[in-house]
């Protein structure tokens, strides 16, 4: 049966390495110091040796600046051992930042007509789950209204597939293949012990002392440290290589001290983490009293009773996409769209697609805010206005073929609004004054007549015509 981790203390020394030449160069770390981290998801390692520490050092250093991206309060973790054999990992650090909705970029105030046809706008372009990247896994828990989690029923996971920075293909398609396959759907949480993790994977509420079925063991990807809120494999003491179905949580940061997942039994291989409040409810959990069930293993329950009832249980396992679609499946965010005229601006949202339509065909503004929400209850707003107003068009007359040397012309064109209509020269030989067009030598100019619009008009679109001027040596 795999099993989570144990306290055993590891043999290789676990540090913190302050980023910077001089301790670099110190011969306290020169001695089989190996850094290993991703950029671009392809493997960057830098190894030294008391040999090869002086040419590799120029690589080592560019290796360690780009261990930067993913340290904090400057330092990289790093492993130390003591000899050619036995040079092993460095570890990459998950940073600990926000994962609930965010806006990636505000939604621009809108002029329109009043007129026009029913306008869209697609909100996926504008909101996000803030720093997550990978694919997202949802479990559905029994336990949300019975822990202190605020009410929280969901724990979502990111997975570190190809689309982060902590890529661990192998352990990401493993976990999938069980979600996929249905296999968590009523798996219940077999091991909590307290501040150290929340673990399941193995056991069904229907078949309580039988494992689930399991695929052959997932070759061990460790390299990410075992920080609280990272969701890591549990595997067989003593073979790295052992794990198949079962997971757990971090509650705290076990990456080093006495639990040392890090580097214990090759490294734990962490290939995900919680997002949104989901740390509510997996701290909830951690917090329940446990008892001895079949197997003999301390499981959460709800209340003190020994009623297996209480059992926390995963009803659900799924993949969920982060936006909502026209089909209203399942999704980690939701819109909402309110409107301050709703006769003026009035506003739907189908899936990500925001609607607006414009019932009264009259000008004026209207204010209106987006709420993109998580499943548990994170929010992000933005708000912009629409402004309407009414369209207008330009009739610009017709000029016939102009010889140079002739009076100036007078331009005639009017927009329908009665509104004064401006001119421009866009190309060619010639001056514009007010409405007065004046040639200055043979050629094509190429005029545009333009309304700007105002408080009640819309800018109309603006209309050009070409006009030729011909040489006056053509006169007869």
């Amino acid at each position: 049966m795999a099993r989570g981790p144990g306290f055993e203390l590891a043999e290789k020394i676990y540090v913190k390495v302050p980023i910077n030449r001089e301790v670099i160069k110190s011969n306290q770390y020169q001695n089989n110091f190996v850094i290993y981290t991703k950029t671009n998801r392809l493997s960057t390692f830098a190894s030294l040796s008391d040999s090869r520490f002086a040419g590799n050092l120029r690589r080592f250093l560019r290796c360690v600046a780009i261990c930067r991206e993913y340290a904090s309060a400057g330092v990289i973790y790093a492993l130390l051992t003591h000899g050619p054999a036995n040079c092993v990992y460095g570890i990459e650090i998950v940073p600990d930042e926000p994962t609930v909705p965010g806006v990636i970029e505000e939604i621009n105030d809108r002029t329109m007509s009043s007129n026009d046809p029913d306008a869209t706008i697609d909100l996926r372009n504008y909101f996000e789950i803030t720093n997550v990247t990978g694919q997202i896994v949802r479990f559905e828990m029994n336990a949300g209204r019975n822990v202190d989690s605020n009410f929280i029923d969901d724990i979502l996971i990111e997975l570190f597939d190809a689309n982060t920075p902590y890529d661990r293909p192998q352990t990401v398609a493993n976990f999938l293949n069980y979600v996929n396959d249905g296999d968590y759907d009523s798996v219940y949480i077999h091991r909590s012990p307290p501040n150290f993790v929340v673990q399941g994977g193995g056991f069904a509420f229907s078949n309580l002392g039988v494992h689930i079925p399991t695929d052959a063991p997932v070759q061990n990807e460790p390299g990410i440290s075992n920080t609280r809120g990272t969701i890591a494999m549990a595997k067989v003491g003593g073979d790295p290589d052992s794990a198949t179905s079962e997971w757990f949580f971090n509650v705290v940061d076990n990456s080093g001290g006495n639990a040392s997942l890090d580097t214990q039994n090759g490294g734990f291989t962490v290939f995900g983490r919680a997002i949104g409040s989901s740390m509510n409810l997996i701290d909830g959990i951690n917090d329940l009293p446990t008892r001895t069930v079949n197997p003999a293993l301390g499981a959460p329950f709800f209340i003190d009773a020994d009623s297996l009832v209480n059992l926390i249980v995963i009803l659900d396992a799924n993949t969920i996409d982060v936006y909502p679609d026209e089909n209203e499946d399942p999704s980690v965010l939701t819109f909402e769209a309110t409107s301050s005229n709703d006769a003026l601006v009035d506003v739907s949202v189908n899936g990500s697609e925001l609607n607006m339509s414009f019932p009264s065909g009259q000008n004026g503004e209207a204010v209106i805010t987006v709420t993109a929400t998580d499943l548990h209850g994170n929010d992000a707003v933005d708000v912009f206005r629409v402004i309407l107003k009414t369209a207008q068009t330009i009739n610009f007359s017709l000029i016939p073929e102009i010889t140079l040397g002739d009076p100036p012309i007078t331009l005639n064109a009017t927009a329908s609004s009665n509104l004064a209509v401006g001119y421009r020269i866009v190309s060619g030989p010639a001056i514009v004054n007010g409405n007065i067009f004046t040639p200055t030598r043979v050629g094509s100019v190429t005029v545009e007549a333009f309304q700007n619009g105002n408080d009640s008009f819309n800018a109309a679109i603006p209309v050009q015509q070409v006009i030729q001027i011909v040489s006056n040596f053509h006169r007869w």
